[in-house]
């Protein structure tokens, strides 16, 4: 990475894809790993409680996504965006695990821990390109 640009060296031009692929895998898991410590902390006052672990898997229609037993899983592309549409992404995630599904409370949790989210998600949907429209989760 130099200069905001990623140099790729390949012996194979069709490797290149799986090359670029391999570091942004890495690049992600290192910038979410670094922001996910961040948002604990922001959200432990709201008795939110997390590992810390997830998971990366490329979605077409998710920024992240929250099983009922408190796996968090992140797109990738992810790492594309502005820190706090990152952060914005893995506190509405985090929120699930208190308070799973879309109802009135979930918005009132997450209003309280972000109250700018509707902005944050708004930017992150508007620069990182997606082939389709993605949600948080």
């Amino acid at each position: 990475m130099t200069r905001g640009e990623l140099l790729v060296t390949v012996k194979r031009q069709e490797r290149a894809e799986t090359v670029v692929t391999r570091w942004m895998r890495q690049r992600a898991a290192a910038v979410l790993t670094e922001r996910m410590q961040v948002c604990l902390e922001r959200v432990a006052p709201f008795s939110i409680q997390h590992d810390g672990a997830f998971q990366l898997r490329r979605m077409t229609t998710r920024w992240g996504s929250c099983t009922r037993g408190g796996r968090l899983i992140f797109n990738p592309l992810l790492v594309q965006a502005p820190k706090d549409c990152i952060d914005y992404v893995l506190i509405h995630e985090l929120c699930h695990t208190r308070d799973f599904g879309h109802s009135s409370s979930y918005y009132a949790l997450l209003g309280r821990i972000l109250p700018g989210w509707k902005q944050l998600r708004s930017r992150l949907n508007r620069v990182v390109e997606m082939t389709h429209h993605v949600s948080p989760g």
